[in-house]
């Protein structure tokens, strides 16, 4: 199963936390085994299937929140999910962002 998808979404930020919620468009792509072809000779041989390919229509949509820790570094979790004909699917990724965090200033007193 894959896809490739055209999201787009809304960022929300506070001081050290920002959260992203997408949703967007996708074509997905399924890969699965078909009709029994042939069995090669031996105990441990290969057995070969027909590969059948079909695509679709997804609706893809995910949702990131990102602590940044330091000046230069934050972690956070992003959940998906991807609605199709074929085959939805959904995970959670473990999120390493590596980039110049702008922290902004108090006003105030120096």
């Amino acid at each position: 199963m894959s896809s490739l998808d055209v999201l787009y979404g809304r960022l929300v930020t506070d001081k050290k936390l920002s959260i992203l919620i997408n949703a967007g468009i996708g074509l997905v792509q399924s890969l699965e085994r078909g009709e029994f072809l042939y069995a090669e000779p031996g105990f441990f041989a290969a057995r070969h299937y027909e590969k059948v390919k079909s695509f679709t229509v997804g609706l893809p949509i995910s949702s990131k929140v990102l602590m940044s820790l330091t000046q230069h570094f934050g972690l956070g979790l992003e959940g998906y999910v991807n609605l199709n004909s074929i085959h939805s699917f959904y995970g959670l990724n473990l999120v390493a962002s590596f980039r110049q965090y702008k922290f902004r200033k108090k006003k105030g007193r120096v």
